[in-house]
């Protein structure tokens, strides 16, 4: 982990009683301070109610991120555990283009600079998967100096000795991943652009004369009812 202190831009929010932080990390960031659950904490308990187990898809992360210069990602979720991160609100200044003096009182206040001194212990509540992916794609690049890929981080803040925190923690985790939808097949069909079989399929859909007038029927569902 990195002793060193980092600065992020961050936005500061609420839901809930959470209160959250929404920032930028670089991977060269997300490779030295963000830990396994197992090297984090000794609760077998709370490894195995919070660490997903890693699979060979963190693997084929790397792969993604090696070959795609189109590469992107949604938001990681992170826990920070110890240390005192600090979060400094920042006044907005009056320029030609903007006054503050018309800034939602909401808005003025979620904008800042997050601290982290370095001694906090930070695990991945949603994103393990990426997060490994990210130290693979690092290692095998002998840790991409010039690389400027950053992720979306959502820090929440806890604490390591009281048993409601651990608690609240738990539910967070199983909160995120129990309404994770995965996506659908029908969405991949008519979205992903690195997908042979997709790829070809729309283009069937959109070009072949055999697909068109109606007569393709589109159903949540495996089989076609016999009306249709």
């Amino acid at each position: 982990m990195s002793n060193q202190a980092l600065q992020l831009p961050t936005m500061r929010g609420v839901m809930g009683d959470w209160v959250y932080y929404v920032t930028l990390l670089p991977f060269r960031e997300v490779s030295d301070r963000i830990k396994k659950t197992t090297e984090v904490h000794s609760s077998k308990l709370l490894r195995e109610l919070i660490q997903r187990a890693l699979t060979p898809r963190s693997k084929k992360i790397a792969v993604y991120l090696r070959s795609q210069p189109q590469r992107f990602f949604n938001a990681i979720v992170v826990g920070v555990y110890d240390g005192e991160p600090e979060w400094h609100q920042l006044s907005v200044r009056r320029s030609e283009l903007f006054d503050p003096a018309s800034l939602d009182d909401r808005v003025a206040e979620s904008l800042g600079i997050l601290t982290l001194r370095g001694d906090e212990k930070l695990f991945a509540i949603d994103g393990q998967h990426r997060v490994e992916g990210i130290k693979e794609f690092l290692k095998e690049n002998g840790h991409a100096e010039n690389l400027e890929d950053e992720i979306c981080t959502i820090f929440v803040a806890h604490s390591s000795k009281p048993a409601a925190k651990l608690q609240r923690t738990r539910r967070l985790f199983a909160t995120l991943n129990r309404y994770a939808k995965p996506v659908s097949l029908t969405e991949i069909i008519a979205l992903d652009e690195d997908d042979v079989v997709a790829m070809a399929c729309r283009d069937l859909l959109e070009n072949h004369p055999l697909f068109k007038g109606g007569r393709v029927s589109i159903k949540n569902q495996k089989n076609l009812p016999p009306t249709d």
